[in-house]
């Protein structure tokens, strides 16, 4: 059976055993985790609920995203959906395609660097908070004043002019804690870990057939 009838009513039991690819998931009430690399969505697991701890439970199907690249734009995309049985097996699955237009890649853009902006403000403060030794809200104090100085870089960064940013966390030389080693890295400092967090990847990549 496919844990997805369980949150589906008025389905014929007789139904439970076959894949459920006509059914709109998304108007089930399903929790979503989202998972990102650098700035690009390329998995979404759907569970059944949240517990009191704040873990999700009852994985029903999950979301696979391949991204295709030609001159630094993105043209299209494959979603492979996996939908889970009772045992925790894969029991069907579905992949789709997306053709993006000229506009469309260029929004899907800027989402991707305002992900990789957000993604970056939380690890500059977690990370000035673990080399530091400084509480939550003194390294968010010290984090924000660095990105603070950064405002412009930033707000080019988003519109695809990168390079202002990456060399602002290269050269910059008035803030210690970004020279220190993170624990447990091999060696990697938080500078470096930044400018790779911002450091994106165009290069092409085309579906063949």
């Amino acid at each position: 059976m496919f844990k997805q009838y369980n949150y589906m009513s008025n389905t014929e039991p007789s139904r439970f055993t076959e894949p459920p690819y006509d059914y709109d998931y998304n108007v089930l009430g399903l929790n979503k985790k989202r998972s990102f690399t650098k700035g690009e969505l390329d998995r979404t697991d759907y569970y059944g609920y949240v517990d009191s701890g704040g873990t999700h439970q009852e994985l029903i199907l999950s979301e696979y995203r391949t991204y295709y690249r030609k001159d630094r734009m993105v043209y299209m995309r494959i979603q492979q959906i996996d939908w889970y049985l009772d045992d925790g097996s894969v029991g069907a699955t579905k992949n789709t395609k997306k053709h993006y237009s000229l506009e469309e890649s260029i929004k899907l853009g800027e989402t991707r660097r305002r992900n990789v902006i957000s993604q970056l403000k939380i690890e500059t403060i977690g990370l000035i908070q673990l080399v530091s030794g400084l509480s939550q809200v003194n390294a968010t104090m010290v984090g924000m004043a660095f990105l603070g100085e950064v405002t412009d870089e930033i707000s080019q960064f988003i519109e695809g002019i990168e390079d202002p940013l990456k060399n602002k966390i290269l050269t910059c030389d008035h803030h210690a804690w970004l020279d220190e080693e993170i624990p447990d890295t091999g060696g990697v400092k938080v500078r470096e870990y930044l400018y790779n967090s911002v450091d994106l990847d165009y290069s092409d990549k085309l579906y063949i057939e």
